[in-house]
């Protein structure tokens, strides 16, 4: 399923993803995708994969400031309204400061939007992408 601008709070809203141990943080710079998994091996059983499509901009902070454990959970997955928007207006602001605009311009028709993850340990992922590819699978069980 393709998560876009104008369904992603609907779709995103309809996942079950909160306590899902968040794993594999990938970037490729090259692609501009970014992509992770988030595991539930508890209620549904399953592994939820999303890549993020046409990265312009993304911040992590990786402090724990909640109390670090070796395993990070999904608290909280948010569409943040664009009144609301933090990087995507910076990212705006930089591409015309430093005349980097031809990037950002030839790209207008493009909606980008901004998610952020909330985790259990108090850190925050922020991303500004164009899609989000999910793809949501079973866990299998070990038959004994």
């Amino acid at each position: 399923m393709r998560i876009i601008e104008e369904n992603a709070e609907t779709v995103i809203n309809e996942l079950s993803v909160h306590d899902a141990l968040f794993k594999k943080l990938n970037y490729h710079f090259s692609e501009k995708v970014i992509s992770f998994d988030l595991v539930d091996l508890e209620w549904d059983k399953v592994i939820t994969k999303l890549r993020f499509n046409n990265v312009i901009g993304f911040t992590m902070d990786a402090s724990a400031p909640w109390g670090g454990t070796n395993m990070a959970r999904l608290l909280d997955w948010e569409v943040i309204a664009k009144e609301q928007q933090v990087l995507l207006p910076i990212l705006y602001k930089e591409a015309e400061r430093y005349k980097l605009g031809a990037y950002l311009d030839t790209r207008k028709e493009l909606r980008f939007f901004e998610t952020i993850f909330a985790f259990s340990t108090g850190d925050v992922l922020r991303i500004v992408c164009e899609s989000i590819d999910v793809v949501v699978t079973p866990i299998e069980s070990k038959q004994e």
